[in-house]
C-alpha cells in the first residue's frame, strides 16, 4: 500500500460493496485468476456498477437520511429539528459533525460535577451585567437566537457573561440580563434526555464502587460497541436497554436514569497508581474519565507540578517522537526518536472503524499485496489504517516484539494503544507478534 492519508484520529468508515476499479496487484502476482474469481463475491455490486449502487430494488442498497422531500423526518423530532445546531454536536467529542459518531446517536449530554446551569463570576462585564442590571425588560428570543444558545450550552460555554459576548460577536442584540433571564426560566435542551431523568452524575461512593466490583468481578468482557441505551425505568433486557443486550455496562452517556445500578463507576485511585490491576479502570480496560475517577488526577496537567494520571493517554492525544526509515526486515519500519521505558505508553493507532464484513473485503486484497492494517477491536468492528492511519501502521511484525497493542476503551469509544514491553532505545525499530499462523506468515514472507 504505497498511499495513505495520515489521520490522529480514528474515522467512521463505510462498508463498500463495489470497486472503483479493479485492484493491481503487480506484474508478477500468481494467482490473479483466483482473485478475480473472488471479487465477485466479495463486492456483490461489481465494479464501478452505478446501476445497482442506486437500485433501491437491490438488497445492498443502502438507505438514506432523506425521503422522496427531501426531508429528514424519521430520524429526528420536530422539536430537535428546530435546535439543529445542538443536535449536529457530537456528545463525545464536542465537535459539530462528527466524522467517527453518528449523529442519531442516543448519548445524553453529560454535565461536569462542577458546572452549573448559571455559572458564578468573578467580576461584572458591564453596565448590562445581570449581576449589577435592575433592568426588567422581557426581551423576544428568534429561533436562531435560541438555537445558538443551546449550542453554547451543548459545549459546555455556560456562564452568562461568556454567552452574551458570543452572541454580540454573532451580531444579535441581547444584553447579559436578559440571556440571565432568558435562562433562569428556561425548560431543559438536550433532545437525547429522558424526561425526568437528571444528567448530572450522582457522586459515586466506594461503597458503589465496591458493589459493581462484586458484581462483574472487575471484569467487562467489552466484546461489543457501547451503543447508549435510551429508555424508561431499570436496564433490563424487556426494557429494551441496548447494554443489557450486548452485555455491555452503561456508561456515562446512557440516557437510562443516573441511579442505574449497571454503569461503570470509575475507580478511587491516588494519583500515578492507575496501571495495576488494583485499579478499576485499568482492570476492566478502560482509561480513567475525569467525569467519574474523583481522585486519581485524570483531568490534572503536568504544569500543575502535580502527579497525574497514567491511564489516560489516549484521551490526551499523547504520542511519542516516532519516524519512518527503512526497516531491517522488510520495507517500510517504524522507528521511536526517544527512550521509551517498559510499559511505557508509545502511541494510539488510528484509522478507520469498519465492519467485520468490510474487513474481510480489504483483507482478501490486502492478503494479494502481502500486508495488512486490520486490528478486530471489538465483535463488530475493525480499525484499518490502510488508507488511513499515522505512523505506527508501519510498525512490522518480530517473534521477539518489544511493544504490543491493547484495546482500551475511552469515552464509550474502542481505542487501540501500543505499549513498551521491555525498555526501547532511542533509533531502535519497533515490532509486534502479529499472532499470524504459520500458514500465513509463510505466505507474507515474515522474517522472525
Amino acid at each position: 500500500m504505497k498511499y495513505w492519508i495520515n489521520t490522529n484520529v480514528n474515522i467512521s468508515g463505510k462498508d463498500q460493496l463495489y470497486l472503483n476499479n479493479r485492484p493491481y496487484f503487480g506484474e508478477e502476482h500468481d494467482d490473479d485468476a483466483q482473485i478475480n474469481n473472488e471479487l465477485p463475491e466479495l463486492f456483490p455490486e461489481g465494479i464501478h456498477d452505478m446501476v445497482r449502487k442506486y437500485d433501491p430494488r437491490n438488497p445492498t442498497f443502502s438507505n438514506r437520511y432523506f425521503d422522496e422531500n427531501g426531508g429528514i423526518a424519521g430520524y429526528f423530532s420536530p422539536e430537535a429539528l428546530q435546535n439543529t445546531n445542538t443536535s449536529l454536536i457530537c456528545k463525545r467529542c464536542y465537535v459539530v459533525d462528527c466524522i467517527y459518531h453518528p449523529i442519531c446517536e442516543n448519548d445524553a449530554h453529560v454535565k461536569r460535577r462542577d458546572d452549573e446551569r448559571i455559572a458564578e463570576i468573578e467580576e461584572e462585564c458591564g453596565k448590562e451585567c445581570y449581576e449589577i442590571s435592575k433592568s426588567n425588560d422581557a426581551a423576544e428570543w428568534t429561533p436562531g437566537e435560541e438555537a445558538w444558545v443551546n449550542s453554547l450550552l451543548a459545549a459546555n460555554i455556560n456562564q452568562i457573561c461568556r454567552i452574551s459576548e458570543f452572541l454580540v460577536n454573532m451580531n444579535y442584540s441581547k444584553t447579559c440580563k436578559q440571556v440571565h433571564d432568558y435562562l433562569k426560566v428556561k425548560k431543559p435542551l438536550d433532545e437525547n434526555r429522558i424526561d425526568g431523568n437528571d444528567r448530572r452524575l450522582p457522586v459515586i461512593t466506594q461503597k458503589d464502587r465496591a458493589a459493581f466490583r462484586k458484581r462483574c468481578r472487575g471484569q467487562l468482557n467489552n466484546s461489543f460497541p457501547y451503543e447508549s441505551c435510551k429508555h424508561h425505568g431499570p436496564c433490563t433486557i424487556k426494557n429494551g436497554c441496548s447494554c443489557k443486550e450486548d452485555k455491555n455496562v452503561c456508561t456515562k452517556y446512557c440516557a437510562c436514569p443516573t441511579t442505574c445500578t449497571s454503569r461503570f463507576p470509575g475507580c478511587h485511585c491516588s494519583p500515578g497508581t492507575c496501571n495495576t490491576r488494583s485499579c478499576a479502570c485499568y482492570l476492566a480496560s478502560f482509561e480513567c474519565d475525569p467525569d467519574l475517577c474523583q481522585s486519581c488526577n485524570c483531568d490534572g496537567d503536568e504544569k500543575d507540578g502535580k502527579q497525574f494520571c497514567c491511564n489516560t493517554y489516549i484521551q490526551r492525544g499523547f504520542m511519542r517522537k516516532l519516524y519512518a526509515g527503512r526497516s531491517k526486515v522488510a520495507g517500510t519500519g517504524c522507528f521511536t526518536a526517544e527512550n521509551i521505558p517498559k510499559d511505557g505508553f508509545i502511541g494510539e493507532y488510528c484509522g478507520e472503524i469498519i465492519t467485520h464484513d468490510e474487513a474481510e473485503r480489504r483483507g482478501r486484497i490486502y492478503d494479494a499485496h502481502q500486508c495488512s492494517y486490520l486490528f478486530d477491536i471489538n465483535g463488530e468492528q475493525t480499525l484499518d489504517a490502510g488508507r488511513y492511519g499515522n505512523i505506527l501502521r508501519f510498525i512490522n511484525h518480530a517473534k521477539n516484539a518489544n511493544c504490543c497493542p491493547k484495546v482500551l476503551v475511552v469515552n464509550g469509544d474502542h481505542r487501540v494503544g501500543f505499549y513498551a514491553l521491555k525498555d526501547i532505545e532511542a533509533n531502535e525499530e519497533l515490532f509486534f507478534d502479529y499472532t499470524y499462523p504459520s500458514s500465513l506468515k509463510a505466505a507474507y514472507n515474515f522474517v522472525e
